[in-house]
């Protein structure tokens, strides 16, 4: 065997017993096992509840999830930052911060929002604050910013792979309590909503032990050092909740945007078609994360890593791509014949958006690590603002497909943007603007 291929798989062989893979797998397995178990759930309420229900629940989901990420103001990807270099009293105070800060701005945000859509768009006209569907959706969100809290901070407390059994036993909540609504009776968007919510409030239930158990210690959390929290890492939250919004916005808005502009049926198959896309943006998204949870505290072969991570996600990208297109017939099947007829085209369209999302991705996970948000700044705010009135544009001009349209040319754009500054596999800017900086 030659020098190069021996020193070839030897690399392949610590990569595979890296961190990186064993956060990735993590991401991904909880990913994988949700969204399993998220099938199952929405192939229920496509069975049993009529098509504008769902359409109203995947409306109501969509806009928690997008509240939910708001909410965070950066407590997430900083708790990944800043808790391994903390002794367990100061992690516990971290976590406490984040968790009451994360949970009053969503809830603040959640009612804004509720009271707003509710007044002003006709597609979100089920939110009435004197119904029961106000409220479910500000409980969801709140539980949404704080599930998605705990996972975050548990890639850097303890197993990561312990947020897969409680990830799974909260789906699987969601769907044991939809059926027993269904089978009571109870097939409107309060009942379906409900379910959702308990399977949240599980899983955040079950975070909250684990984060006890892992953050040992006698001391109490005191306002006093709550406020200290806030004061030490008050900014350095915000330049991460600027960097997050930018990049996570265009996705979290596409739901919304298209609830507003297409009618409840059309929206329930979009719902289905999200749903399945997600999966395949998950892998190469899971990579991405655990890239910038390995290299924020552990500066070694950052660039080596990085190239290694960037080539594979590519991969498995271009892969899920051509299962998506080849696939979507028999994939959407599962819900149901409308919403295989309606679908099909839309999900071989999101298919296309794999290997351009990788790109980003992965460059954002690097200057994340390497503290330099300031860096990405100006192609944060340009595609951010490309990708949203790319699919508000399409969305007023071709309806569904319209949106998913004007997003693909964005992405495109802001892929060729990073390839023109020779970063298609991340981190050589990146790596010499650092060089010799405190970390």
């Amino acid at each position: 065997m030659s020098r190069g291929r021996r020193r070839r798989e030897s690399a392949f062989t610590a990569f595979r017993r890296s961190r990186v893979v064993a956060i990735a797998g993590s991401i991904l397995g909880t990913q994988v096992v949700t969204s399993a178990l998220g099938f199952v759930y929405w192939t229920v309420a496509a069975r049993t509840l009529s098509v504008p229900v769902v359409g109203h629940l995947g409306s109501a989901t969509a806009a928690a999830m997008l509240l939910g990420m708001l909410g965070m103001v950066g407590c997430g990807t900083l708790l990944i930052s800043h808790l391994p270099e903390l002794g367990p009293h100061r992690q516990r105070v971290m976590l406490v911060t984040a968790i009451g800060a994360s949970a009053g701005v969503t809830a603040v945000l959640s009612v804004l929002f509720g009271l707003v859509a509710w007044r002003s768009l006709p597609a979100f006209a089920f939110l009435d604050p004197a119904g029961g569907t106000f409220w479910l959706l500000v409980a969801v969100a709140v539980l949404t910013a704080l599930g998605n809290l705990f996972d975050q901070a548990m890639l850097v407390l303890g197993r990561p792979s312990a947020q897969v059994t409680r990830n799974a036993v909260a789906s699987a909540s969601k769907i044991v309590l939809l059926g027993a609504a269904v089978l009571a009776g109870r097939s409107g968007v309060d009942a379906a909503l409900g379910a959702w919510l308990a399977g949240q409030l599980v899983a955040c239930l079950l975070a909250v032990r684990a984060a006890v158990r892992l953050t040992p210690t006698a001391g109490r959390v005191t306002g006093g050092q709550m406020r200290a929290a806030v004061a030490r890492f008050g900014g350095s939250a915000g330049r991460h909740h600027g960097m997050n919004i930018a990049l996570a916005a265009p996705a979290a808005l596409q739901p919304v945007i298209i609830s507003a502009f297409v009618t409840a049926d059309e929206n329930a198959v979009y719902t289905t078609v999200r749903l399945v896309a997600t999966v395949a943006f998950m892998a190469p998204y899971a990579l991405a994360m655990a890239l910038f949870a390995v290299s924020a505290n552990d500066r070694q072969g950052a660039e080596q890593r990085a190239r290694s991570v960037f080539r594979l996600s590519l991969a498995v990208s271009l892969l899920l791509s051509l299962v998506l297109l080849a696939g979507a017939p028999l994939i959407l099947r599962v819900f149901g014949a409308d919403y295989a007829h309606g679908g099909m085209a839309d999900l071989r369209l999101l298919g296309l958006a794999c290997p351009l999302l990788v790109v980003k991705d992965q460059y954002i996970a690097r200057v994340q690590a390497d503290r330099v948000l300031a860096e990405a700044t100006p192609f944060v705010v340009v595609t951010t603002v490309l990708e949203i009135a790319g699919t508000v544009a399409g969305a007023a001009t071709g309806g569904l497909t319209g949106s998913l349209v004007g997003w693909l040319l964005a992405l495109a754009a802001g892929a060729l943007w990073l390839a023109s500054r020779h970063l298609s596999t991340p981190g050589s800017k990146v790596r010499r603007s650092t060089a010799g900086a405190p970390v």
